[in-house]
């Protein structure tokens, strides 16, 4: 008898366990507009901080691909007279600088 009143009890409190997770879960969804009108000293914005748009910013474009490229392909002499630079470069920052400590 006492086994049959254990079962019958079981998913009742299983019902309340996901009642009070279904209103706990739908209570933080408000949290965001709760807390701007609760005082700082409970925990809501502080006084100073600034005030929300009157339209929210436009999401950003980021499955838009990017403008193809002008440019061409550099020739060899182009390539080389780039990497010499770059390397002269190197040479001149690195001159500078003491290797023996």
């Amino acid at each position: 008898m006492l086994l049959v009143r254990h079962r019958r009890g079981l998913p009742r409190r299983v019902l309340a366990a996901w009642t009070l997770l279904a209103a706990a879960v739908v209570l933080t969804g408000c949290a965001s507009t709760i807390g701007e009108s609760l005082p700082s000293a409970v925990g809501g914005l502080p006084e100073n901080a600034p005030q929300r748009p009157e339209t929210p910013p436009a999401y950003p474009s980021v499955h838009d691909r990017p403008p193809e490229r002008s440019n061409t392909v550099l020739s060899g002499k182009e390539q080389k007279r780039l990497e010499d630079e770059l390397a002269a470069a190197r040479n001149k920052a690195g001159a500078g600088t003491n290797r023996n400590p």
